[in-house]
């Protein structure tokens, strides 16, 4: 990593994401760029390397950085023909200010003024806008499953309630499915459009909850989440370490996973499985989390 005067400066080491091609790939490439001296500005310390010159570029994705100035938890994505060397700096976070939701311009949006959540100002005519922006994006993952809604008439502050049938209130665009999907309970809902959303958020509704099974395979999920709620006084640093734990671990297993981030009262990670069966791998899993236990970073661990 340069700095502002063109200095290089040891950032860390990455292993996450390499295969055996890539490996040798980059073995040919960097035994013609091999030079006797360190290129760094201060060595590493305790560091057996053999040193080359700083002339290629790869992508690399990390949790944070330390205050030593090491990167987290790198995972290597692929090498950069686009960036020179020599310009690979550290970016800093620069405060924006939020634009607000435009408004909803397929729905008549009633009391849209109404304050939804007094810590930001954010109205219902937001949230409804919020929702019609999203809508193309969120749809794939609503439709084809059933679904829970959390509404809340007066705002996130106010009582909250799940809503998983048609008997209450019907909303436009919701599919009511086969009653023999859970027997016993009357039919489910599916957000089935786009239009759907939009007139959910219309009416209340502030969260979308799916199952973790299609509507055709109900009893075999093709997903699973792991949810690490945290402790009380577990610090954020070690959320962070249990996601990243967790998707390392999804990635040996050859599991194709993405981190969801959420949370009421506190904020909790997601690691959640969309290929295949999520089940056929639940044992190994398992004893995984055992094994990867630590008591100092104890956060609940929820399938």
């Amino acid at each position: 990593m340069h700095d502002e005067t063109g200095k290089l400066h040891y950032a860390g080491s990455v292993g996450s994401g390499l295969d055996s091609r890539m490996l040798t790939k980059l073995l040919a490439m960097l035994t013609e760029l091999e030079v006797p001296v360190c290129p760094f500005e201060k060595p590493p310390p305790r560091l057996a390397a053999r040193w080359v010159k700083p002339k290629r570029v790869a992508e690399i994705s990390f949790a944070e950085w330390t205050k030593e100035g090491r990167i987290r938890h790198p995972v290597f994505h692929a090498l950069r023909a686009d960036k020179a060397a020599g310009n690979v700096t550290r970016e800093r976070p620069v405060d924006v200010e939020q634009p607000r939701p435009r408004p909803a311009r397929t729905v008549k949006v009633s009391n849209a003024e109404r304050v939804i959540d007094p810590s930001t100002g954010m109205t219902k005519g937001d949230l409804v806008g919020f929702y019609e922006a999203i809508a193309p994006h969120l749809l794939p993952h609503l439709r084809g499953r059933p679904v829970a809604l959390v509404r809340g008439p007066t705002g996130i502050d106010g009582e909250l309630f799940f809503q998983k049938h048609a008997e209450t209130i019907k909303i436009p665009g919701t599919n009511v499915l086969d009653a023999s999907l859970w027997a016993g309970h009357p039919p489910l809902l599916e957000i089935a459009s786009q239009t759907a959303i939009v007139a959910a958020a219309q009416l209340n509704v502030i969260e979308f909850h799916t199952w973790n099974a299609t509507k055709s395979a109900i009893d075999k999920p093709d997903r699973v989440i792991f949810d690490l709620d945290p402790g009380d006084g577990v610090p954020w640093r070690h959320m962070l370490d249990a996601a990243m734990l967790t998707k390392t671990m999804l990635d040996e297993l050859g599991l194709v996973s993405f981190l969801k981030t959420s949370g009421g009262k506190r904020p909790a990670c997601r690691c959640a499985h969309c290929a295949g069966t999520a089940v056929d791998h639940g044992e190994e899993v398992l004893a995984r989390c055992r094994s990867s236990y630590r008591p100092d970073h104890s956060a609940a661990l929820r399938f």
